[in-house]
Formats: structure tokens, sequence, C-alpha cells
């Protein structure tokens, strides 16, 4: 019991530095950040020590309740931790900003995380509900990307009222793909997802069918992934996917593997070559040039000298990008840090920042030793770790983590892990 009691602390403490360092305007927006956090945590700490009786005379059941059964099984006790801490904050979001596309990634992630986790609750039947989800979410970006890739080819743009959808003209790019989201870099993280989770449904699901679907839905989203422009979606999920090749080329699937690493290799060759990328010449520059390599080496630099100043506390999230913009000389312009352990300390200082890192090594390292017990070495894992750490050198969506939306790189780490414990399981038992 005194490992809940912990939970509760941490939240308290996550809670306080947030607060602390967030340049929260008012006691009512702190309020209602904070609210469904305590109470769902508190709610679920109530659950847990209710006594035994009362759980069977409310149930009329003889055997014990479900939380209580969790409790008392040691191999569960992390899968709880990271539900309970993900809804609330995925809650904080959803009431603090109104729920968007990352909230939807965060119940997806949350859903995974019961899968990986849980191992005795991610049997036969939980997998089956999960992949239909997933096998939704894959069907309605694959529409979208339709949708999209059409836009793209007519030059078209739905105005539904103020908001137009399909195309828009962007001055350093050119024409860009953003298809049924408000930019290009939110619709090529929705195409990033749809990868990942078609790669999971190809381990999933066993008809030639789904297959055949999963694949031109891979080849699809990377090719709009490639009409958005961003370098930071395209530079992850390059990262990912060859750890996903890496994997796979040692398995069952490894015709499936080659089949799609020749068609993604033919079309971005067709692409280049027949000059079907938008303003192929600025958006080769964009992808390539020095600029991408030198212009984040000096916002690091910048964002290194603030943190510097303001190391235990850091400057607010709400400061950060206006900080760096006028480090670099430019303070009409939003500029990130692009680099998620940046981004951290200079928003929040460092002792959220160790905080942070401190509950994902936790996770991932009780992860790991599960996942050793059950199949041995597991050398894939510790591969997708270096890809995840490496990632997260180059996301600029850093500035919430685990609070509200989740972080890309750490959305894809837990996704291949996923994907090598489906496979584990139903080839080794």
């Amino acid at each position: 019991m005194n490992k809940w009691k912990g939970i509760i602390y941490f939240n308290v403490l996550i809670l306080f530095s947030i607060f602390y360092t967030s340049s929260v305007v008012s006691i009512k927006g702190m309020l209602i950040f904070m609210a469904p956090i305590m109470i769902m945590t508190l709610i679920y700490a109530a659950i847990c020590f209710l006594n035994e009786d009362i759980w069977k005379l409310l149930k009329n059941k003889k055997e014990k309740c479900f939380s209580k059964r969790l409790l008392e099984d040691n191999d569960n006790k992390e899968f709880i931790w990271i539900i309970v801490t993900m809804i609330s904050y995925v809650i904080a979001g959803i009431i603090s900003r109104g729920l968007g596309f990352r909230e939807l990634y965060s119940v997806i992630i949350i859903l995974i995380g019961i899968c990986y986790v849980g191992n005795k609750i991610s049997k036969y039947d939980l997998r089956e509900i999960l992949s239909s989800i997933l096998l939704c979410f894959v069907v309605v970006s694959f529409i979208a990307g339709v949708f999209g890739l059409y836009c793209y080819i007519n030059n078209t743009t739905v105005f539904i009222g103020e908001s137009f959808y399909g195309i828009a003209d962007y001055y350093t790019t050119g024409k860009v793909i953003i298809s049924i989201m408000v930019n290009p870099n939110s619709y090529a993280l929705l195409c990033a997802m749809s990868i990942m989770l078609s790669i999971i449904l190809f381990v999933i699901k066993e008809k030639k069918v789904y297959k055949e679907f999963l694949i031109v839905n891979i080849l699809l989203q990377t090719y709009n992934i490639m009409l958005t422009g961003s370098r930071n979606s395209i530079l992850i999920i390059a990262v990912f996917i060859m750890s996903y090749f890496i994997f796979f080329f040692r398995s069952k699937y490894k015709k499936y593997a080659i089949i799609l690493l020749v068609l993604l290799g033919v079309m971005g060759i067709a692409a280049l070559k027949l000059g079907v990328l938008p303003e192929d010449s600025a958006f080769i520059n964009k992808i390539t040039n020095a600029d991408f390599t030198s212009g984040r080496i000096a916002i690091w630099t910048a964002a290194i000298n603030i943190i510097k100043s303001n190391l235990l506390f850091g400057v607010g999230i709400k400061n950060s990008n206006e900080l760096i913009a006028q480090a670099m000389g430019n303070p009409t312009s939003e500029l990130g840090t692009h680099n998620g352990y940046l981004g951290v300390m200079l928003a929040n200082g460092i002792i959220v920042f160790l905080l942070i890192m401190a509950y994902i090594a936790y996770v991932i390292i009780n992860s790991v030793k599960e996942r050793k017990k059950l199949y041995g070495k597991d050398i894939e894992i510790k591969s997708l770790l270096i890809c995840f750490l490496i990632a997260m050198l180059f996301a600029n969506i850093p500035e919430s983590l685990l609070f509200g939306d989740l972080n890309f790189p750490l959305i894809t780490f837990w996704i291949m892990l996923v994907i090598t414990k489906n496979y584990k399981e139903k080839n080794i038992g």
C-alpha cells in the first residue's frame, strides 16, 4: 500500500513543479489543470483501499474485485501506474485545451500500454479489440490521405466555414498537403502515426487482404509525409522504419519487408525524377540544406545559455519559444528548441526534467526486465531505445512530454515495443 501513497506523492510533486514553472496566469487556470489529475489519482487510490467485503457486497460475487486482484499481482503494478498516470494527464489535456489529435494519440498509447505491460490482461480478446480500434484509425487516416493527395494533384482547397483543408501555400516550401489537419506538421504526425499502427496491424492481422491494404497505406502515408515538407517527421519516421526493417529481416515477414523497402525506394526515386514533390528544388533544399544542421545548433546554443541562468525551475512553457526567438534575433517568430531534452529543461527546469526522465526510465527498465523473463535477451528493445533517445534530440514537441499530449518519439518507441511483443508471443509462445 505504501507504493500507492508514493504514486500520489509523485503526482503532487510533478504538479507542484509544473505549476511553479509554467507561468499559469490565474488561480482558476491552475485549478482547471490540476483538478482532473488529482481527482483521478485520489479516486483510484480510494478504490484500491476499499474493503474487500464491500466490493463483494456491491458486486455480488465471491471472487475478489478486479482492482484488488491487480493490486495483489506484482506483475501488474507497473501497468496500473502507467494507466492511472496517463489517463489523468490526458483528461487534464482535454479539459485545459480541448480534445485534439494529440490527445487522441495519448488515448491510443494508453490502449497500447495495456497490451504491452499487462501480461495477464493482454490476452487474445483484448488484442483483438485493440487491433479493431487501430484498424479504424488506419482506415480513417487512409481516407484522409487519399483526400489530401486528390486535393494536391488537382490543386484544390476545400473550405468549410472559415477553415480550409486539402492543401496550403507556404512561402518557404510552396504548395504542401495538410489534408484534414490545420497545418502540414500536424498532418505529417498523423501520417507517421498511421504508418506505425499499420506496422502493428501487419503483425497482428493474419489475412492477406489486411497485409496488402497496410502496405498500400504505408506507401501512401510515406509519400504524403514528403508532400508536407515536415523535416522532423521525415527524420523520426525514417529512424523507426529502419528499426522495423532490421528486426523483421530475421522473421517470417522478411519477404514483406523486402517488398515494402523496394516499393519505398522506387517511390522515392520516382518522386525525385518525375518532379512530383512540391516546388522540387525549394523542397529538396529545405530538407537537406546546411541550415537544417547549423540552424539547430544555433538554437541549441541559445537554449543552453538561457538554461544556465534558469537551471532550477526553467523559464516556463509559455515563455520558452519567445525567449528562444529573442535570443536568435527574431522576436516576432515562435521558435522551438528542436530538442526534447533541452526543451523540457528550458521550460520546466532541471527538477521536472529529472522527474520525467526517472519516470520514463522506471517504466522502460521494468518492461525490459519483464520481457527478458519471458523471452530471454531482447536485443531489439535496446536498439529501439537508442533510436528513441536519438529521435528525442530532434523532436520539436518537447514542452509537455507526458502532460496533456505526448511526445511523438515516445509514442513511436512504445509502438515498436508492442510490435516485438506481439511478434514474439505469436512465434515463441
